[in-house]
């Protein structure tokens, strides 16, 4: 199984990260921009991942932890 461990919209200067009572939306607009994103994912043997959406381009950057 693999888990969302962290969501947050914002970039990196001023990250809003995901509460379980929250609810937030990664929105793009026609030029491609958008406001950036981070998505941590963690699976059950260990394994990790951090996907970051860049806000300039829409482009999505994966990292392994």
């Amino acid at each position: 199984d693999t888990v969302v461990q962290e969501f947050s919209v914002g970039g990196q200067n001023s990250p809003s990260v995901l509460s379980a009572k929250q609810e937030q939306s990664l929105h793009f607009r026609e030029d491609g921009t958008n406001e950036g994103a981070r998505v941590v994912l963690i699976n059950d043997k260990g394994y990790g991942a951090i996907i970051r959406v860049l806000p300039a381009t829409g482009q999505v950057v994966v990292d392994e932890m």
